[in-house]
């Protein structure tokens, strides 16, 4: 399946960038939205702070509209996160094989986040009418203390090679949308 990716500079969420974006797109569409800068992302609750200068972090959201079997959802979290993880690696080398999948959403370096999934998705009795996945990496900003006292950190930090962002953009987003095939 085909996935349209669209940079912006900022806003409020990619989550709800992209579920504005599928209103207006036929059932079977899946649409990704990069930007360089979020204010209000989804994944940041309640007295949970991130650090996201511009251009610093992946910040992605994958949405896809359309009579999705719930059997998509099965482990979705997890094959989302786990899938960050492999891209990284396979972009930054080895150093980055010391990321690892702490569920149900975050990728971790030790006590620290690196990233991670949140998974929106509305259905209508057993059919997924639609998904929109965030994926959040702090690229490049040095290792900081999130606002409840947590540590985060990032590829950079942990010495991994420089990211293209715009590369582990499409990889994700390509890789995602084949997971998301409406039911025929």
């Amino acid at each position: 399946m085909s996935v349209r990716i669209v940079t912006i500079e900022a806003c409020h969420s990619t989550q709800d960038e992209v579920r504005a974006r599928l209103a207006h797109e036929r059932a079977g569409s899946v649409i990704a939205v990069r930007s360089r800068s979020q204010t209000a992302g989804r994944g940041r609750g309640e007295g949970r702070g991130w650090d996201d200068a511009p251009g610093a972090s992946l910040l992605l959201s994958i949405g896809a509209r359309g009579a999705l079997s719930v059997d998509v959802l099965a482990d979705l979290p997890q094959r989302v996160t786990l899938a960050t993880r492999v891209a990284l690696v396979a972009l930054c080398g080895r150093s980055a094989s010391v990321i690892v999948w702490k569920p149900p959403n975050d990728l971790m370096v030790g006590d620290a986040k690196l990233g991670g999934v949140l998974i929106d998705v509305r259905t209508t009795a057993n059919t997924v009418d639609e998904v929109v996945i965030g994926i959040g990496v702090n690229i490049s900003s040095p290792a900081f203390v999130t606002t409840d006292g947590r540590g985060a950190t990032s590829v950079s930090a942990i010495g991994g090679r420089v990211v293209d962002v715009d590369v582990l953009a499409h990889v994700l987003a390509e890789q995602v949308a084949g997971w998301l095939t409406p039911e025929v």
